[in-house]
Order: structure tokens, then sequence, then C-alpha cells
């Protein structure tokens, strides 16, 4: 019962690699509750923490499977109603005993294959941003393949971080060229982030390279959101648009 109980806790505290937002489930409050029943305590804490555990729990699946907002609310016409789930019926039948939790809980997240790649994505650069340098690359206008850059070793610390630019690759820390595998890096970048993928390191590219990765992290946290306020299934062939 303890394993199962501190991984049900673990599950909650660990929300945002979710894309969810861990403190809506009492994530730092786990910790001391635990505490507080470790010693002498009155039927009463046991049954506090029981409910707040319950609460958190159903709350937490009720937001991985039709998203934390009424997308009605924002503007959005999508309709979740129909979609909700009978919380007490699926904790009591299927999570209670804890066997395979996060396995059940896989099962209610949205079904879509392309969900599961952003939720990878977000994990991928939640570690990216604990390393990530705070200054920004540097503005010089158009630069074009072969051209003098002041920025370059900032610029190949940027792309080798966010993986444009392999780890055995050499930049020299004092040059100043842009030119081979750095252009074939920012044309990789390019292809991923919008711009045509020229190599010409243009002001567009400047400015979506220097977005900070909190503010990825929170534009994939948003697109994950949106996954679940769609319908699992579809009467009609469904057209996708990456905006």
């Amino acid at each position: 019962f303890r394993r199962v109980l501190f991984r049900s806790i673990h599950i909650l505290q660990d929300a945002d690699r979710e894309g969810l937002r861990a403190e809506d489930y009492d994530a730092s409050l786990w910790r001391d509750r635990i505490a507080s029943l470790q010693g002498p305590h009155e039927p009463i804490r046991e049954a506090r923490f029981d409910a707040a555990l319950t609460v958190c729990t159903m709350r937490y699946i009720s937001d991985l499977h039709i998203g934390r907002i009424n997308p009605q609310r924002v503007g959005f016409q999508f309709d979740v109603s129909d979609r909700r789930l009978d919380l007490s019926n699926l904790l009591r039948q299927r999570l209670v005993d804890g066997s395979n939790l996060r396995s059940e809980l896989a099962g209610v997240a949205p079904p879509f294959p392309a969900y599961q790649h952003l939720r990878a994505a977000l994990q991928h650069y939640m570690e990216l941003a604990k390393h990530e340098d705070k200054d920004k690359v540097l503005d010089a206008g158009p630069v074009y393949p072969g051209g003098y850059y002041a920025g370059v070793a900032g610029l190949a610390r940027r792309l080798r971080l966010l993986g444009d630019l392999p780890d055995d690759i050499v930049i020299p820390p004092d040059s100043k060229k842009y030119d081979g595998p750095l252009v074939e890096a920012v044309k990789h970048f390019q292809s991923r982030f919008g711009p045509r993928p020229t190599g010409e390191f243009d002001y567009k590219t400047i400015v979506e390279m220097n977005v900070p990765l909190s503010d990825r992290i929170e534009q994939m946290r948003l697109g994950l959101e949106r996954y679940r306020w769609l319908p699992s299934r579809f009467q009609d062939p469904r057209i996708v648009v990456n905006v």
C-alpha cells in the first residue's frame, strides 16, 4: 500500500512533465502531509490525507483527459462535456490497487501520435532549459555563408544546445567565419522553425533562435492542452493544420 501511495503522489508531483501544473495537485504539500502521518496522530488526519489524495488524483485524471480549461470559456468551439469520465468509478475499479498506475493513466490521455511526440519534446526541452545559456545570439543583420560574424561562439553554443549542431563538430572559440558546419546547422534549425532553410543568418532566424526555452516549453504546454480538447474519434476524415 505504501508503494502505491508514494507512486501516486510522485505522479502528481511530476505533472509538469505532462504539460500540466503540479501545484494544481498540491505538489509542494505532500511532503509535510506524509510527515504528519509518521508519528502519533488522530484518525481524522488520515481521513483528510485520503480525501486530499483522492480529490487531487481525480483532478489530475480529468485534466489529463479533457484539459485544465474549458475551451468554450476561451472562445474555442469544442464541447468536452460528453467526454467527462466517471472519476470515482475509475479510481475504484482501475487505479485503487496501483498495479500499473502510469499505464492506466496513459490510457486517459489523448490517443494521437502527435500528442506523444509533443509530450516527448516538452520533456526534452525541460531538460535543455536546465543548461540554457542566458546570453542571446548576437544580432548582426543578414550574414551570408562565408561571411564574417562576430557572434560565432554564441551561435555555436545555441545550436549545439538545441541539437542542430552535432557534439562532435568542433568550432574554434575564436572563429569569426560563418561557414561550413555552422551554416548546415542553421539550415537544420530553419527547417524546424519555419524560415526557408537557406543558411542565410537573417533577422527572422535570429529572433526564432533567441526565443527563451521557457517560452518554447509554454508553447508546448498549450499545444498539449489543445490536443486534450479534441474528440478521440472523428466521424469524417480529419484535417490537421500546424499553425
